[in-house]
């Protein structure tokens, strides 16, 4: 009779063995299907990655073509600033040369030569 209890007792221990093998069996096929579900997430996450950063790639060229840009116009704009204030001091040394001669002449006028002599 030992022996028979001793061999239920290992046909039980078996069968709760066979139980939770299964149970362990059912999770890890739950767990391979939450890693499944997970690599696609990080696939598609890797995916808006590459984009983003095909994106990014696409904004930093904008980026520099726009500071090219405004770099270019300043440079136009100081080259025409300094066209400017030469003809604006050609200017002054014209309207400075017109009031000499206007001063001159006044002078002149004044004395009552007219700019030439009398005899």
């Amino acid at each position: 009779m030992d022996t028979e209890r001793t061999m239920q007792f290992i046909l039980d221990q078996q069968a709760a063995t066979a139980v939770k093998l299964d149970q362990v069996a059912e999770r890890l096929d739950q767990m391979g299907e939450r890693l499944d579900q997970m690599t696609d997430r990080l696939d598609q996450m890797a995916d808006r990655l590459d984009k983003l950063a095909d994106r990014q790639d696409k904004t930093d060229r904008q980026i520099a073509a726009i500071q090219k840009l405004i770099l270019t116009g300043m440079k136009m704009m100081v080259r025409r600033d300094k066209i400017t204030d030469d003809r604006i001091n050609a200017l002054i040394d014209a309207q400075q040369r017109t009031e000499r001669k206007l001063d001159r002449l006044i002078q002149g006028v004044g004395r009552g030569r007219n700019g030439r002599n009398r005899h």
